[in-house]
């Protein structure tokens, strides 16, 4: 009779569970603009096939505990080549995540460097002396289940070993890539931290849980909230950023904005926003195209990025159209200024190149916190107010010149 072990059921289930997920972060996937999830992508493939794995190898040994089985019957066999393959898959999967890291990290240059060679070399010998080993258990295992050769099982530690080695491989890239996508996400600081810590550690420290409790997918089971965790974020961020400039959208400046007022500690005088426009965009867009007003964009968030490069409390926004927003954190009047005119210095570096065929000109607005605020939509109306106030100041200096002329 098929009587089947509460833990295979919950096993069964729990994979079952595993494979949906990944279907709908796959899924959702095609969604996003985020490069990141091309990482999470691949990734999936892989764990997908992971989980059919894991799967079958459980149904088959439910299988296989609930009936008398003659020792060469199919579905012994079929248990202990699919047993082989989810260790190679479980084996292999640290390896495949340096690689793809290191891809979207490193680019193609991965494959040439001294230690992406090294760790293949190590995961093609480790790969090679799995296959001698887990075949010649498998045949014993057949042969004389009672007879088989603790030796060779003591043996197969080099694989856990080889994927505390890969994991640790992993450790810059899996940094760069987590503190990329969760830059200005919806994550506090501390949770960012914290999801950083918890996706480098707990895999190295699950290696030798897995070893010992074979039948735990417990690298699978933290792959899948790995890949479940970056497709949350990176769709939260495919809303909040602007897909033209790669700035931030005025969403995402909201809730920065909403943030520091709650946060009380953070407003003081030393808390800066600069609302620039650009002079005549209409004017670019009906006499050269949307091709080059679109391009005028992408030039001056370039120049905004550049301006801001060594500043670490500056957030960008592109606010609406032609509009952008700066805001400054700790940086003083002295600090804004200097920025401002950084700022410009960009803007004519851009015009002396050519890449614009016109001279492009912007206005500023800035404005500095004071107690007066009461909420973060009065002190962007003011500096959108001071902005549009010098805009008034350079159509009336054009005009001007153009009754002179």
């Amino acid at each position: 009779m098929f009587n089947p072990s509460a833990y295979d059921t919950h096993m069964l289930y729990f994979v079952i569970a595993c494979f949906f997920v990944l279907v709908s972060i796959k899924r959702n996937e095609r969604t996003s603009a985020e490069a990141s999830t091309r990482v999470v992508n691949s990734l999936i493939y892989f764990l997908m096939t992971q989980a059919i794995t894991i799967f079958a190898f459980t149904f088959l040994g439910m299988l296989n505990n609930s009936f008398s089985l003659e020792a060469f019957s199919t579905y012994r066999i079929a248990y202990g080549i699919t047993g082989s393959f989810m260790g190679f898959l479980n084996f292999a999967l640290p390896y495949y995540l340096f690689t793809l890291l290191g891809l979207y990290i490193g680019g193609k240059h991965l494959f040439y460097g001294i230690k992406h060679k090294l760790i293949f070399m190590l995961f093609a010998f480790c790969s090679i002396f799995y296959w001698i080993i887990a075949g010649t258990l498998v045949f014993q295992y057949f042969v004389a289940p009672d007879q088989v050769s603790k030796v060779l099982y003591d043996l197969m530690i080099m694989v856990p070993i080889a994927q505390v080695i890969f994991f640790i491989s992993c450790i810059k890239y899996l940094h760069l890539f987590m503190r990329n996508i969760l830059e200005n996400s919806f994550a506090s600081k501390p949770a960012a931290i914290f999801i950083e810590v918890f996706f480098i550690v707990s895999p190295i420290l699950s290696v030798p849980i897995s070893h010992y409790y074979y039948n735990y997918p417990i690298i699978f089971s933290l792959l899948v909230s790995f890949a479940f965790v970056v497709q949350i974020v990176s769709q939260d961020r495919a809303i909040s950023v602007d897909f033209l400039t790669g700035l931030n959208n005025r969403k995402e400046l909201n809730r920065y904005l909403k943030r520091l007022f709650e946060k009380q500690s953070d407003l003081d005088h030393n808390l800066n926003i600069i609302f620039i426009d650009i002079n005549d965009f209409k004017g670019v867009n009906d006499t050269y195209g949307h091709n080059v007003g679109d391009k005028t964009l992408i030039e001056l968030s370039n120049c905004l990025k550049r301006t801001s490069g060594k500043l670490s409390n500056c957030f960008l926004c592109r606010y609406a159209g032609d509009e952008f927003t700066v805001v400054l954190k700790e940086t003083t009047f002295f600090t804004v200024e200097n920025y401002k005119s950084e700022l410009q210095a960009q803007i004519d570096k851009l015009n002396s190149s050519g890449n614009l065929p016109f001279a492009l000109s912007v206005s500023l607005g800035h404005v500095q916190y004071q107690e007066r605020f009461t909420d973060f939509e009065e002190f962007l109306a003011q500096a959108d107010q001071n902005m549009y106030t010098q805009k008034e100041a350079y159509k009336a200096s054009k005009s001007l010149e153009l009754n002179n002329y």
